[in-house]
């Protein structure tokens, strides 16, 4: 084979393996994090309240999830709420998965409300006696078209 065959043909190789991974679909992510929030007493608790801390580091890239701080009107008792969503999956229903979930500030579980099934008992009443105080940190998966 001469060079000048050789060379073309690994020009060709790799300008193939360039337009194939170039062409991949690459997922790009909104990413918030407020570390100005105070939590349960504790400053920044991204990096300080050890579970969400984990929660966060256990789903570094979500389709969608955003950790929020709620606050008791009256007894000023904070809670962590956490919205977390799976992607647009084709013929399954429903096509999106979204949970939100209500913690404590010790990260004790109080219920949960998904897509489907009912809302648990006492959903509505917690909502309507709590206010949102901020986004703690947040994640979206923006897909470019």
């Amino acid at each position: 084979m001469s060079s000048d065959f050789k060379s073309i043909l690994l020009l060709s190789l790799l300008f193939t393996i360039f337009f194939v991974s170039g062409c991949e679909k690459r997922h790009q992510y909104e990413i918030y994090e407020n570390h100005d929030i105070t939590a349960c007493g504790v400053k920044d608790p991204l990096r300080n309240i050890e579970w969400i801390k984990n929660h966060r580091a256990g789903h570094p890239r979500p389709h969608y999830m955003v950790v929020s701080l709620y606050e008791d009107f009256e007894t000023k008792a904070n809670f962590i709420v956490i919205d977390e969503g799976t992607p647009f999956v084709p013929d399954r229903s429903p096509s999106a998965i979204f949970v939100e979930t209500v913690y404590t500030c010790d990260g004790i579980f109080i219920f949960s409300h998904g897509t489907e099934g009912p809302y648990p008992e006492g959903w509505d009443e917690f909502f309507e006696k709590v206010n949102l105080v901020g986004t703690i940190w947040s994640c979206k998966r923006v897909d470019k078209k």
